[in-house]
């Protein structure tokens, strides 16, 4: 799978993720928000982010990304996101994750839909 890592996704969960056989892309630190969400779409990669800016569906419809997965965890707790992320791209072909937007928790992943009510704030 194809993803542009959000400057605040921790090195070891990149390490991680490449390992499994992922193509992952950093971007520069300090890019804008709208910067990176045009150069995820522009790559046709999944943005993986912390920012929870991105689940704003109004700024970032699913018609304008490739995929979004947000990570809703403290960075401490690093193995976990190691095993939800994992669980979620062996559950979600790639195809299954264009134009949607999924969260990771401590303990599992969930999809939220345009018309979802998120459960925390913008």
């Amino acid at each position: 799978m194809r993803f542009l890592a959000d400057e605040n996704v921790p090195a070891k969960l990149l390490a991680f993720l490449r390992s499994l056989g992922h193509d992952l892309r950093p971007v520069l630190k300090g890019t804008a928000d709208p910067a990176l969400a045009a150069q995820a779409q522009a790559e046709s990669r999944v943005l993986l982010t912390y920012d929870t800016d991105f689940s704003n569906v109004d700024r970032y419809p699913a018609s304008s990304h490739a995929g979004i997965i947000l990570i809703r965890m403290n960075p401490v707790h690093i193995e976990k996101a190691k095993a939800v992320l994992e669980d979620l791209l062996t559950s979600i072909p790639e195809s299954g994750l264009t134009g949607r937007r999924y969260l990771v928790f401590e303990e599992t992943f969930m999809e939220v839909k345009e018309n979802d009510a998120i459960p925390f704030g913008p």
